[in-house]
């Protein structure tokens, strides 16, 4: 760190750790879904239904508050998401 003095550098590591604090969360709980379609091989044309169909998901359940973000297809026919409390998920 060439022009800076220890001051500088002292806090840019207070500065950095009370962000990492505060993106904490406050007593939550979320619970991840991750779900994969099954016989997935047997249904042709399906990524493109399956992304089309949960991006609807995702607007509908963005508004209501139940996920935290969109639905994401993550390996050809499985998906997840982040519900925004872990009662939300399905058991």
């Amino acid at each position: 760190m060439v022009g800076t003095s220890h001051d500088d550098a002292c806090m840019f590591t207070y500065n950095s750790l009370l962000l990492y604090v505060k993106m904490q969360p406050k007593n939550h709980t979320h619970g991840v879904l991750i779900a994969d379609v099954v016989e997935s091989r047997s249904h042709s044309h399906l990524r493109s239904s399956l992304n089309e169909k949960l991006r609807i998901a995702s607007i509908a359940q963005l508004d209501d508050k139940l996920i935290r973000v969109p639905y994401a297809v993550t390996a050809g026919d499985e998906f997840q998401t982040i519900a925004s409390a872990w009662t939300l998920s399905p058991s």
